[in-house]
């Protein structure tokens, strides 16, 4: 943020497109201080500012995050806004990392649709996290078949948005734009 060069979708783009070759366990992403040089991204609809705490988290959660900030100098209400995802992440990050992720939906862009699908390693299940760039759309259909067998239910476990499974495609709601939601599937 200091030269005015960091955009929250551009990490997740990074991440999205090198996931196709590498396992993002593998990859550190970092995860900024949103508010830190906020004056450099006036008028910007993608500044740093405009995403929550969690939803920078959950940006780099399917790789190995890191904390990229001086921990003295974030508001208070930034951790407390991160804090809830962190700790469901730590309790499902074992099974989530321990299937195979995979960037599914649009290369983001800034306005897409995008995100990452773990398929359990037991073949039981696993998770969806997807982002709701800028895109004028609520709401976003993903098909299952080749990505998530038998998946029949669907946990909303971090995010804003409703999920649900209906013949084969996970089918999900985030009204805010730069939002996401974190769906367990079983």
């Amino acid at each position: 943020t200091d030269f005015h060069r960091y955009w929250p979708h551009q990490t997740l783009r990074n991440l999205w497109m090198l996931s196709q070759t590498v396992d993002p366990l593998r990859l550190r992403i970092e995860v900024l201080n949103n508010v830190r040089n906020a004056e450099k991204y006036k008028g910007d609809p993608l500044a740093p500012v405009r995403y929550k705490p969690d939803t920078l988290f959950a940006v780099a959660m399917t790789a190995s995050p890191l904390g990229w900030f001086e921990v003295s100098n974030l508001p208070s209400e930034y951790a407390a806004q991160m804090r809830p995802m962190v700790a469901a992440w730590k309790v499902e990050r074992a099974r989530m990392h321990g299937g195979a992720i995979m960037p599914v939906g649009s290369a983001p862009d800034g306005v897409a649709w995008t995100g990452f699908v773990s398929a359990a390693a037991d073949g039981r299940g696993g998770y969806a996290l997807l982002f709701r760039e800028l895109s004028a759309k609520a709401d976003y259909v993903l098909p299952l078949e080749g990505l998530v067998a038998g998946a029949s239910r669907a946990t909303v476990i971090g995010g804003r948005g409703t999920a649900k499974v209906s013949g084969g495609e996970l089918i999900v709601n985030v009204p805010e734009k730069l939002d996401f939601v974190w769906v367990r599937l079983e």
